[in-house]
């Protein structure tokens, strides 16, 4: 039987806990020594070049990559405990990976809705007015009957967004969701995240966007060498540039 026991009392009020997290690939260090705290319904973004551990640390936290030492909890699941219900806790923790990792033989709308109806249970009527009223939130609801290879990155992106929350996470981790897409589309992703943030989902996102941090994080903190930094508040957003 799965293990999904909550975490020690001093630590139940945390979304997301890593207490001295490290790993390594081979000889290579990646993460040292991580610690933060991430509470319920705040949106906390991780900032960094590529390849400073930045998708890694969002891969920690639903077990997609075991860490090497340390302590994850996230929401009622402690994450590196043998035995933790890793299905369970992939329910409970959403992910956006940078491949979009949409099934290319079914619609946007067939995406969209499988998770949905084979998981939770959903009836059709009340998946797909989901899954459109979000893709409307995102400008792309036109797109809904076609098929992945015929939509652009920042398409893909923003669908791959969408699936994301059609599952209803208490957790969702983003790694760098706004690559693909212009200033504008980076200000309504931003506008989503908050809302979600309002409900009450936890977010966790990684990215180099600035302006995408400024405008969507409560706190920021940096990922450099594996040694992340404190989290703070991030300084106002800068005005959109248009391409």
């Amino acid at each position: 039987m799965g293990n999904t026991a909550l975490a020690t009392e001093t630590v139940t009020t945390a979304a997301i806990r890593f207490e001295d997290v490290s790993k390594h690939f081979g000889e290579t260090p990646v993460l040292e020594a991580v610690s933060f705290t991430v509470l319920p319904g705040q949106v906390v973004c991780i900032a960094g070049p590529s390849g400073t551990g930045k998708t890694t640390l969002l891969r920690l936290v639903n077990a997609l990559t075991p860490a090497d030492q340390g302590h994850i909890q996230a929401g009622p699941f402690n994450v590196t405990q043998p035995g933790t219900d890793l299905q369970a806790l992939r329910r409970y923790v959403g992910m956006v990976f940078q491949r979009y990792s949409l099934f290319p033989h079914k619609s946007v709308l067939e995406n969209l809705t499988m998770g949905p109806r084979q998981v939770l249970r959903r009836p059709r009527a009340e998946a797909e007015e989901q899954a459109i009223d979000l893709l409307n939130r995102l400008e792309v609801a036109e797109l809904r009957e076609r098929y992945p290879g015929e939509l652009s990155a920042g398409q893909q992106q923003r669908v791959a967004l969408v699936r994301a929350l059609t599952m209803d996470p208490k957790i969702l981790l983003l790694d760098e969701v706004t690559a693909a897409l212009d200033p504008r589309m980076v200000d309504k992703v931003a506008e989503l995240i908050r809302q979600m943030a309002a409900t009450g989902m936890t977010i966790l996102a990684s990215s180099h966007d600035m302006r995408f941090a400024t405008l969507c994080a409560d706190l920021l903190a940096q990922l450099d060498r594996g040694r992340l930094g404190p989290l703070q508040p991030p300084p106002p957003p800068s005005p959109a540039v248009e391409p």
